[in-house]
């Protein structure tokens, strides 16, 4: 009785992927329990923030002809500070309600 070692590995591959995808669903679960047991709000909007800041970056080097490093890359990088500040003041604590004081536990 020989083992083919193809066969062999690629079962293991196969293993490996399975157990790996049921880590991954269970922790996605565990943290959206987690998440709705505690009222958070995850939305993820920094890739988003990044890409605007990129943009702005590309719209002042190219566009506006200013250096990289005297404008675009502080341009983008003010663009997506100033655009997660004004998301967070104006979207997230308004869906996430008044913050519960220290003292509401007592």
């Amino acid at each position: 009785m020989s083992i083919n070692l193809q066969a062999l590995f690629a079962q293991l591959l196969v293993g490996l992927i399975k157990r790996l995808v049921l880590y991954y669903a269970l922790l996605s679960l565990g943290l959206a329990v987690i998440f709705g047991m505690l009222n958070i709000i995850k939305l993820c909007p920094r890739p988003r923030l990044y890409m605007m800041g990129a943009f702005c970056a590309y719209f002042l080097l190219n566009v506006l002809g200013i250096g990289l490093l005297a404008g675009a890359d502080r341009g983008g990088r003010s663009w997506s500070a100033s655009s997660a500040w004004l998301l967070e003041r104006t979207m997230l604590q308004w869906l996430a309600g008044p913050r519960p004081s220290l003292m509401d536990c007592c």
